[in-house]
């Protein structure tokens, strides 16, 4: 009896135990934080000569919103059996990355695969790389192709079926060709029909019974398309556990039921969703358990809820608590034609209370381009929670009409935890976050007694800096931000202040680290466009030579005024080597001059504002905004003259008053004459030495559109691009904040759709698609 009793104690104790280290494991497993990436498209099918533009979103998962702590992207392409065709480093700033990919003759018709990581997710046995396929085409030809087949999924909620306990399974039905297949159902019990359902249009079914011992069970499926196939109920345990939730308006209630309950076994609730998590125990009096759960105590989202028995899970459940995320527009719209300019304004007007970050593709209605099943949604609040092999199979929809049809599918879905919680060692911090590049400057010439400071001068992403001068001629940069195609400038300053161009060489370290290589085999094969196939025959598509943009010292913009030849009033002072020695850059020269300049030169825009301040007879403050003159061209947005470099002006002429300049004027005029001669002796290479960047980030192209032949044709109203806004910010709060104005061009089409997605500063997602009337008539 003795032993009978400590027996039972020290199952006791083990079960305790169990539990404990169940939670402790949990944690240790989420205890580094984790971050997903999701990357919007302009579309997914393409023809050569277009460019794939894309923005991305990086979230930081403990909180939901964009993640400050994410720089370097690594992007990489695939073709259709694995080969490795194009790799990349995007800059990301707060969260936010964007970036293009010329679809040029490297890419052949056929399928591809775009993949986006950070160096700091290979850390984790579970890939949180954003991952999407795209395709090719030369010529759109009807397919002849029909399905053949059918597939038939079944799952059972909990994911185990038992005799005598009741069982909810959920089922799919789709054809071999990918689509989904509407059916009628029918269940037989030792060859007797017992009951008939039918699937929604997605061919999608939950089906309720509760299996009998010594009784066998199968589907018969009918679809529309004449089907028919006969399906087994298999692998029904004699002993185990089920669970059934249901779905009310405030509450989800969990059916529990278990075909024995042995003394001393301790049963568990264990909810989570990343780090967090919900655990409490259950008492099992009898072999069957319902539990009420309020809404609001579980977590935003997709919420894994397992039943612990001993410390290990034998039951699991996926279930989408409600969020706010937007998946219905409820965006207005007004058309504004421009005359003269072949463009509309489409201002769109967002019902928001905090700022949006969003970007938006506008096609054609009758595009047959927009086929990626990816979304916002889906992307970051369901797949980094579950199997890999369920999401591919089950969500590759491009959307789900109800959330009914999505519990089905989350019924059917496993964890992409469970197992790994089980099995494997938690992540350690082997691979840390890459924030921009290390460089080594190396200075070929000799160090001279005078020699004081190398000065490197800002650039897109860097400012300005300097490095104090030593015998070891070599310096070992850390985070710096060069973006491929730019030039780096660099000076040398001894201690009179004097400069001169260096010799210099710069090694930049750009490392590509992919620790979840793609296994290809696994892959969705199936087009995204399934009533149609390539031709055989390479057709050019009826586009034009793509627009290239040209790379400039300066390039103006194109909202200029007309072009002025009178004689510009004021101090023209010509630009010198003295003076560019001593100022360096136009900011600092107009700053002399008695200007507060406003200069920003980065990732998301450049500015550049010069503004005339008042006499201290005048008081304090600005007069206004000087208007500028580049080679007798009026600009009212000056902006492309951020970051500009004295020594590219031959003479700076300023008027203060903007005297003869009307309303232009008002702030003062600043003309400025571009350089024409020489400022340098031939045997003066100048102040700065320039090194043309090869490794770095990829540039940050402007979008263009391919110079279609015609928008009337069937090729462009299928395959064609209006337009691409990777970078649209809506201010949240008042109504007029949030309104902002789309410039597309004229295609005198009637109809297009914008397919929007992004995240509010607060974490709320978006993704919907917005018809729209493309002109008035």
């Amino acid at each position: 009896m003795k032993f009978s009793s400590l027996s039972l104690l020290f199952f006791f104790i083990l079960s305790a135990n169990a539990q404990d280290v169940f939670l402790e494991k949990y944690k240790d497993y989420f205890e580094l934080p984790r971050e997903s990436i999701f990357v919007h498209t302009n579309k997914s099918v393409f023809t050569a000569g277009e460019y794939l533009w894309y923005k991305g979103y990086a979230i930081d998962r403990t909180n939901g919103k964009l993640s400050d702590n994410v720089r370097n992207i690594q992007v990489f392409v695939y073709d259709s059996i694995g080969n490795l065709i194009d790799k990349s480093m995007v800059l990301a700033n707060n969260g936010i990355f964007f970036n293009q990919i010329k679809i040029d003759s490297t890419f052949t018709p056929g399928r591809y695969y775009f993949k986006a990581m950070t160096n700091y997710m290979n850390n984790f046995k579970e890939s949180d790389a954003y991952f999407q396929k795209f395709e090719v085409i030369d010529e759109v030809v009807r397919s002849k192709t029909k399905a053949q087949d059918i597939e038939v999924v079944i799952r059972p909620e909990g994911q185990e079926i038992v005799y005598g306990l009741n069982s909810n399974l959920g089922i799919k039905i789709t054809n071999d060709i990918g689509n989904p297949e509407e059916s009628t159902l029918i269940l037989f019990e030792n060859n007797t029909p017992i009951k008939e359902f039918t699937t929604s249009k997605l061919g999608l079914a939950r089906m309720n019974f509760r299996p009998l011992k010594n009784k066998t069970y199968k589907i018969e499926v009918i679809t529309k398309g004449g089907f028919k196939k006969i399906i087994p109920i298999e692998d029904i345990k004699s002993k185990g556990n089920s669970l059934d939730l249901i779905n009310l308006k405030k509450h989800i209630y969990l059916n529990i039921e278990t075909t024995s309950i042995k003394e001393h076994e301790k049963w568990q609730l264990f909810i989570f969703k990343d780090q967090n998590f919900i655990s409490f125990n259950i008492e099992m009096n009898n072999s069957e358990k319902s539990i009420a759960i309020e809404k609001d105590k579980l977590f935003v989202g997709l919420n894994t809820i397992q039943l612990l028995k001993d410390g290990k899970a034998v039951l699991e459940r996926m279930y989408l608590n409600e969020t706010t995320d937007e998946t219905e527009s409820k965006v207005d719209y007004t058309l504004k034609q421009v005359d003269k300019q072949d463009s509309i304004i489409l201002s769109l007007n967002f019902k928001n209370n905090s700022k949006l970050m969003l970007s938006a593709s506008i096609l054609p209605k009758e595009n047959i381009t927009y086929r990626s099943p990816q979304s916002i949604i889906k992307t970051l609040r369901l797949n980094p929670y579950i199997d890999n092999n369920d999401f591919k199979s089950f969500f590759d929809y491009t959307s789900l009409s109800s959330l009914n049809e999505l519990d089905v599918l989350l019924l059917m879905s496993k964890s992409l935890y469970t197992t790994n919680l089980e099995l494997s060692e938690p992540p350690t911090l082997q691979y840390k976050r890459e924030n921009g590049f290390d460089q080594i400057l190396y200075l070929i010439d000799k160090i001279k007694k005078d020699d004081d400071l190398m000065v490197g001068i800002a650039s897109r992403f860097n400012k300005d800096y300097s490095l104090k001068l030593d015998s070891s001629r070599v310096f070992f940069l850390k985070n710096k931000y060069p973006v491929i195609g730019e030039k780096l400038e660099y000076t040398a300053v001894n201690k009179l202040g004097n400069f001169k161009a260096p010799k210099l060489t710069l090694k930049t370290r750009v490392i590509f680290n992919n620790q979840h290589p793609v296994l290809f085999e696994e892959l969705d094969t199936l087009p995204f466009l399934k009533d149609i196939s390539l031709s055989k025959n390479r057709v050019a598509a009826n586009f034009t030579k793509t627009n290239e943009l040209k790379e400039v010292i300066i390039l103006a913009p194109k909202n200029k005024e007309e072009k002025i030849d009178r004689f510009i009033r004021g101090t023209r002072e010509e630009i010198t080597e003295d003076i560019v020695n001593e100022y360096l850059k136009l900011s600092a020269y107009l700053a002399a001059k008695g200007f507060r300049v406003n200069e920003n030169y980065g990732a998301f825009g450049e500015v550049f504002e010069v503004h005339r301040l008042r006499n201290r007879s005048q008081g304090l403050g600005d007069i206004g905004q000087v208007g500028f003159i580049l080679d007798g061209t009026r600009f009212k947005n000056a902006s492309f003259l951020s970051n500009a470099r004295l020594d590219q002006f031959e003479s700076i002429t300023i008027n203060k008053d903007g005297f003869g300049e009307g309303f232009f004027g008002q702030g003062g005029i600043i003309a400025l004459e571009s350089r024409k001669t020489p400022l340098y002796d031939k045997d003066n290479g100048g102040v700065f030495t320039s090194i043309d960047v090869k490794e770095g980030y990829n540039e940050i192209k402007k979008y263009t559109n391919p110079n279609y032949t015609s928008y009337n044709s069937e090729t462009f109203k299928r395959l064609g691009s209006i337009a691409w806004f990777p970078n649209i910010v809506v201010q949240g709060g008042t109504q007029n904040n949030n309104s902002v104005d789309l410039k597309v061009v004229d295609t005198k089409l009637k109809e297009g759709i914008i397919y929007i997605e992004g995240i509010s500063e607060d974490g709320q997602l978006h993704s919907y698609r917005i018809p729209i009337k493309l002109n008035n008539n």
